[in-house]
């Protein structure tokens, strides 16, 4: 559950990508995203890091649900909803990434 204001902005954000980043952000906050990753899975990049928690499989889908709903309310078919939905974890992906960049930048 997440507090109403929150829900009214985020469902208001426009995007598949900016909607699922807000909402991640309202769910599990940017001091947890950037200590996660979407799988859990060690870092291909980086063989020296260690692999990172994953994030939650249920609010993850609680994402991708609040998704779906918001595509069917815009007249989506469902086809084309499950093609968009593919892309829930790769716009995860991109939020952690971008909080950690952030981060990187604050301390140069």
């Amino acid at each position: 559950m997440i507090p109403t204001k929150k829900w009214d902005i985020v469902r208001r954000v426009e995007g598949d990508s900016k909607f699922c980043k807000s909402l991640a952000v309202v769910i599990w906050g940017t001091t947890v995203l950037k200590q996660r990753s979407v799988t859990g899975m060690k870092c291909n990049a980086k063989k020296a890091a260690e692999a990172k928690p994953p994030l939650t499989p249920e609010k993850v889908s609680a994402i991708k649900e609040c998704l779906s709903q918001k595509l069917k309310e815009r007249g989506h078919t469902s086809e084309e909803i499950n093609k968009r939905l593919l892309s829930v974890r790769k716009y995860l992906a991109e939020k952690i990434s971008d909080i950690n960049w952030i981060k990187k930048l604050s301390l140069v």
